[in-house]
């Protein structure tokens, strides 16, 4: 026999499954609220990382470009306390050189000493210039080769032409470095001067150098008859001739 379900049974049941869909329509409308909870949470936490680590990065680049700036100022200040050490070590040599700008017989040869060619400072210029030396043709040497390395070839040109006699050749170099080619030519077209320049205090030097070889080479010498000849010049080879 078929069963049969009574009315009341039957509107039993279907209450029960009225209240379970009510319940689930519940239960899904809670799920998406904790489901767009978690989701802002989530982006809210996203956006406070990504501000931390902009915040940090901007922090880094700060102090990175704060250290470079300090470290480049030691830098400056390092490099300027050196050159204004070797300014005034440089001022002291020159003074100093200027001062030992004297002849000295070294065996048979002349041996001067000139200003150092490091020194291309203003201060440095002018102080050697001040020197009682510094007007010499020997220092003129020197003072244009510093004048020059500072570019200040002109006065590079003008220092040498108050001495011409005796810097005829560092004188046409730097008239050629200006491009001045005839000025050059007609500097050394000019035949050297035999005499020796009036400041120059080699020549009491040179003087005694020449008197001690002409001495040296009298002592080594006496009259021989030579092939019939009277010869009064070094000693000849004793074959071929006779007292």
């Amino acid at each position: 026999m078929p069963f049969r379900a009574g009315a009341a049974l039957i509107q039993q049941w279907r209450g029960h499954w009225q209240d379970a869909k009510l319940i689930q329509r519940r239960a899904q409308a809670a799920n998406r609220r904790v489901r767009a909870a978690a989701r802002q949470a989530h982006d809210d936490a996203g956006r406070d990382a990504e501000a931390l680590r902009t915040e940090a990065h901007a922090e880094a680049e700060r102090i990175r470009t704060s250290a470079h700036a300090d470290a480049e100022a030691i830098r400056a200040r390092a490099r300027r306390d050196a050159e204004a050490l070797l300014d005034r070590a440089r001022e002291t040599t020159a003074a100093t050189t200027l001062g030992r700008s004297e002849p000295r017989l070294s065996g048979s040869s002349v041996v001067r000493v000139g200003l150092p060619t490091g020194l291309g400072r203003v201060p440095g210029l002018r102080q050697a210039r001040a020197h009682p030396e510094g007007g010499t043709w020997y220092a003129a040497w020197s003072l244009s080769d510093l004048l020059a390395g500072a570019g200040r070839h002109e006065e590079a040109v003008a220092v040498l032409e108050q001495h011409p006699a005796s810097t005829s050749i560092v004188l046409a170099r730097h008239l050629i470095d200006l491009g001045r080619i005839e000025d050059a030519v007609r500097v050394l077209q000019v035949p050297p001067s035999d005499a020796p320049a009036p400041d120059d205090p080699w020549n009491d030097t040179l003087e005694a150098v020449q008197q001690s070889r002409e001495a040296a080479q009298a002592a080594h010498t006496y009259p021989v008859r030579f092939y019939g000849h009277t010869w009064n010049g070094p000693t000849p080879p004793r074959r071929n001739c006779s007292p």
